[in-house]
């Protein structure tokens, strides 16, 4: 929580795990490749793993490094084996950086780029989170 604002929470999960599922269905890369912006509890991370095909990778930007180490620690249990998954990896950036870095427009480092941060376009933890909403 932050103040009245919840921030994570496990008992409504649905919309980052259709986030991550109604995408891949989308994709028609053989071996997608997807960048999640923000860990959360993992939801949106453990979908994605469970539908991308072999020899497909996702990678998630969380600028948190505590979240990491409460999904390996406290959260471990909803967590699951994700954390060990080869085709998955989270990486401790800001995932504006990664976007900025993603590719020259003709060869795209990413199929599909998901934002789940900051609860949506009207950022209430980072202002700098508000550039990822706009053109």
């Amino acid at each position: 929580m932050l103040g009245r604002d919840e921030l994570m929470g496990t008992r409504m999960k649905f919309s980052e795990e259709q986030l991550a599922a109604l995408t891949l269905k989308r994709i028609s890369a053989p071996a997608p490749r997807v960048l999640i912006g923000g860990y959360g509890m993992g939801f949106t991370f453990r979908a994605a793993l469970a539908g991308i095909p072999d020899g497909g990778r996702v990678v998630v930007a969380e600028v948190v490094p505590e979240v990491v180490e409460w999904a390996q620690g406290p959260l471990a249990h909803l967590t699951g084996e994700s954390l060990a998954d080869p085709r998955g990896e989270i990486v401790i950036a800001d995932v504006a950086a990664l976007i900025d870095d993603a590719g020259d427009g003709t060869t795209p480092r990413y199929d599909a780029i998901l934002l789940d941060v900051d609860n949506g376009p009207d950022g209430i933890v980072r202002d700098a989170n508000d550039r990822l909403y706009t053109r």
